[in-house]
């Protein structure tokens, strides 16, 4: 456009100047014009001329000027050299200013590319241009990866704040890069760093993944303070896992995301564990579609009262008769709807079904509490909560909330609020999987909570030897000073059973009472005829 009008004024400038020569050779000619007339004539003519002058200065700055956004336009970085103070002048200055400024951003914008814009490190695009070099030039076997995560980062950052988290991320990938040359460090998200080398085996991987491991676990100082931190790292080989549609680097995180679920430091990847996100969607689909179309029931696995002799409760859990797979028992399916936020339509499935099965077994003579596992997440639901308070108190269910996951919901604020809001419902509450560390039993004193249950890897365990049986003896007595009911899952031999009864237990669980069934079946099932436990003999050796 500025090209074009330029040209058309230079155009113009050269007819009016033409035009203008011929006209003052033909006054000249014109003897008889007066003296008067030809000054005045020859002012016009020398103010022409100045305006001719000055079009054309203008064309050519004008010109200039879409020139140099023709080129800026392409990618050029252009300065314009401005003279005089006209407003072309200004004009350029302006677009001067407007291109520094386009070439700063242009080069922001290149750097985000290639760099994290919080800490400065290399982003993941940057790792894995550095991969593709090593490739290049090495055995893929020989190529590792690993991410290093700092363990509970969300509380460090509410404790310490936004900013010296990130001065911790990029401090901490500083010096594991000052130790190892020959290792490319780069940020992998707000609470993890990424880490590509080479290793002639993967013993030797290990061995440095631990070793970066431990410097990241070392303490930072970030001004005055010193900040110590846990870490969990994941570890992946290029050669490794060539079906599965991810890059090295995800397989890492991935490896890492295997540690934290199986509650270990570190993992390697391990492609046999790793779950396909398409084919488990796909099962969450279809899960959804079971519950429509009745293809997933609810079982009860009832629980005896140690102290009253008597089936006063049951376990509840989803089973599904899937029409391709066969028959599937929760754990194949459970924990893929906690993983992909399917879990709550499944849970408020399972409260629906248990209501109307404890409406029947309460019609046909028998008022049981039905126990229902409950995801910490959705323990901390309000909307979730309030659902199920409507629920309740319309159809006077006595349901009871085993609280599975992570354990920090114990004492997280909101968590306990809305705990409390359902047990105030008649909505009990328990803490599931209890035997990891018995010292935490002590947080749930004032909790909502009011019962434990002990997990089936400690109750099988206890006929095994006096270190487990004491561990549990010890669960127990603690749970009992601080108000609580204790309830043993696995319960399989009557060996267990009378250990448990003698132990202080106050309910009991699994196989040698009953295995899980269907509510037809749980109202036929009868309690059955334990023996009644002799605690002389069996604590013997304990105390």
């Amino acid at each position: 456009m500025f090209r074009r009008l330029s040209t058309e004024i230079a155009t113009l400038c050269a007819i009016t100047s033409t035009a203008l020569v011929l006209a003052a050779a033909l006054l000249t000619r014109i003897a008889a014009i007066p003296a008067a007339s030809a000054a005045a004539l020859a002012g016009l003519l020398a103010y022409a001329i100045v305006r001719i002058l000055v079009a054309q200065r203008v064309a050519r700055g004008v010109a200039e000027i879409g020139g140099a956004l023709s080129r800026a336009a392409e990618g050029e970085c252009v300065e314009i050299r401005v003279k005089g103070r006209n407003e072309i002048a200004a004009l350029a200055s302006s677009f001067n200013l407007m291109s520094g400024r386009m070439a700063e951003r242009d080069q922001h914008i290149a750097r985000l590319t290639w760099q994290d814009e919080t800490t400065g490190l290399p982003n993941m695009r940057a790792m894995e241009v550095r991969l593709a070099e090593m490739r290049d030039a090495n055995d893929p076997a020989t190529l590792f990866a690993v991410v290093i995560a700092i363990d509970e980062f969300a509380r460090l950052r509410l404790t310490i704040g936004y900013a010296p988290c990130v001065k911790l991320i990029a401090a901490i990938a500083h010096r594991i890069s000052t130790t190892y040359g020959e290792i490319f460090v780069g940020y992998a998200g707000p609470d993890r760093i990424a880490a590509v080398f080479r290793a002639e085996s993967a013993e030797a991987a290990v061995r440095t993944a631990t070793a970066i491991a431990a410097i990241a676990a070392q303490p930072t100082r970030l001004d005055e303070d010193r900040i110590e931190v846990s870490v969990t790292t994941g570890l992946a080989c290029h050669a490794d896992a060539p079906h599965v549609p991810l890059s090295l680097l995800q397989r890492a995180e991935a490896a890492l995301d295997q540690a934290r679920t199986t509650h270990r430091d570190a993992s390697v990847f391990d492609e046999a564990a790793y779950d396909d996100p398409a084919a488990t969607l796909s099962l969450m689909d279809e899960m959804l579609l079971g519950l429509e179309r009745g293809e997933i029931f609810l079982t009860h696995e009832p629980i005896y009262d140690l102290r009253k002799r008597a089936i006063l409760s049951a376990a509840s859990a989803p089973h599904w008769r899937h029409p391709s797979r066969g028959f599937l028992p929760p754990d194949k399916f459970v924990q893929f709807a906690e993983r992909t936020g399917h879990i709550r339509q499944l849970t408020e499935w399972m409260i629906d079904r248990a209501i109307a099965d404890q409406r029947r077994a309460r019609e046909a003579g028998r008022d049981v509490v039905l126990s229902i596992a409950l995801p910490a997440a959705l323990a901390a639901s309000r909307p979730f909560a309030e659902r199920v308070i409507r629920q309740t108190r319309r159809s006077g269910a006595r349901l009871c909330f085993e609280i599975t996951g992570d354990a920090s919901a114990l004492e997280d604020p909101h968590a306990i609020e809305t705990m409390k809001s359902l047990r105030d419902a008649g909505v009990a509450i328990a803490i599931a999987g209890f035997g990891a560390s018995p010292s935490s039993i002590a947080s749930l004193r004032g909790h909502p909570a009011r019962a434990v249950k002990i997990g089936r890897t400690f109750t099988t365990a206890i006929a095994r030897g006096k270190p487990s049986a004491m561990l549990v003896k010890a669960i127990i007595d603690l749970a009992h000073s601080v108000g609580l009911t204790v309830t043993a899952e696995g319960v399989e031999t009557q060996e267990s059973f009378n250990l448990l009864q003698s132990m202080g237990a106050d309910a009991a669980q699994g196989a040698l009472i009953a295995r899980a069934m269907p509510i037809t079946e749980f109202l036929k099932f009868d309690t059955p005829p334990l023996a009644t436990a002799r605690p002389a003999t069996s604590l013997k050796g304990l105390a």
